[in-house]
């Protein structure tokens, strides 16, 4: 493995929908796009506070990640619904 330590970051859809916006036809019911952004850290920069209380947020319920990122994972699984499924990341 090429980095010891990676940060990870979710885009929230609202940002994600302003940069890159998206038509699908017919207007579906649900929309769950998911986006992240990784970089590799050092060893120095991961001993760096910020990234020391990012990396306690690892441990948060799913929840904690529905909510940040924007989706409804209930509405997102409802087998009855017209649902788009957009996932992707980049590393920089």
């Amino acid at each position: 493995m090429k980095h010891s330590h990676i940060a990870l970051r979710f885009v929230p859809q609202t940002l994600f929908d302003a940069a890159a916006p998206m038509v699908v036809t017919p207007k579906p019911d649900v929309v769950t796009r998911i986006f992240m952004i990784a970089r590799g850290l050092s060893n120095e920069e991961a001993q760096h506070e910020v990234w020391r209380d990012a990396s306690l947020r690892a441990s948060e319920p799913v929840e904690f990640w529905q909510a940040l990122v924007g989706i409804s994972l209930q509405r997102a699984l409802d087998p009855t619904l017209f649902r788009v499924l957009e996932w992707g990341g980049m590393f920089v």
